[in-house]
């Protein structure tokens, strides 16, 4: 897969390219990578940390964060975070790793493949009962005197696995495991928390139940609540 998702990216940025607006979208997009104002998500998208920062990424990367950024921000793909004792270690360190992962809450459990060697994946995550995660609604609330904020909105999933990331990787290896496998286990050098992305619409997941009921009133509530602090 390394190198049909890097390929892939290269044929969607010279698509971006096309049209003015995704083209403007991108070099926002580096140079907010750059200054570091995308803060810890760049980071679970993609890292290259053995690496200098200066060198930034290749167009195709950025062309593979920004689809999987418009995914989280359309509510396509729903998130959740696991937190754990400390950031993950060296590639090399996969006992080390699987130690720290074999204590993840309940329901979700993690293997680290031993012998991975520039593989498709660092192993894998289940979980075995339905979990809640968080979506974006696509909605924002803004007032006076708070900074603008998105509305989430709670989703069930069902039991399921995903590919479990450690580590570097590659905007356009997170962009593939969502076209392919569904979503992605996240877990980047320097973080204590394992993310985890699941694509709605693929056809490897089916949702236990949508909690979004009485969604619209709830945010007309919150708004004019701000409206009036």
């Amino acid at each position: 897969m390394s190198s049909l998702h890097s390929a892939r990216a290269r044929r969607q940025l010279s698509a971006l390219l096309w049209e003015h607006e995704t083209a403007r979208a991108l070099v926002d997009l580096r140079r907010a990578h750059a200054t570091g104002a995308l803060g810890p998500w760049a980071d679970v998208v993609g890292q290259r940390r053995m690496r200098l920062r200066d060198a930034g990424w290749p167009m195709e990367q950025y062309a593979a964060l920004l689809e999987t950024h418009a995914r989280v921000a359309a509510g396509r793909v729903a998130a959740a975070v696991l937190a754990v004792e400390k950031g993950p270690s060296g590639d090399a360190c996969r006992t080390a790793n699987g130690q720290v992962l074999d204590r993840l809450p309940h329901p979700f459990e993690a293997w680290v493949d031993p012998h991975q060697v520039s593989g498709e994946q660092d192993g894998i995550l289940t979980w075995s009962q339905p979990v809640r995660m968080r979506r974006s609604t696509g909605l924002s609330i803004q007032s006076r005197c708070s900074r603008t904020g998105a509305v989430l909105s709670p989703v069930t999933m069902g039991p399921a696995s995903l590919p479990l990331e450690i580590g570097d990787t590659l905007p356009s290896r997170t962009w593939a495991h969502l076209e392919q496998d569904g979503g992605v286990a996240r877990w980047p050098y320097g973080s204590v928390f394992v993310w985890l992305l699941v694509d709605l619409e693929s056809p490897v997941h089916g949702l236990a139940g949508d909690d979004v009921g009485g969604l619209e009133e709830e945010v007309g509530e919150m708004q004019t609540q701000l409206a009036q602090a």
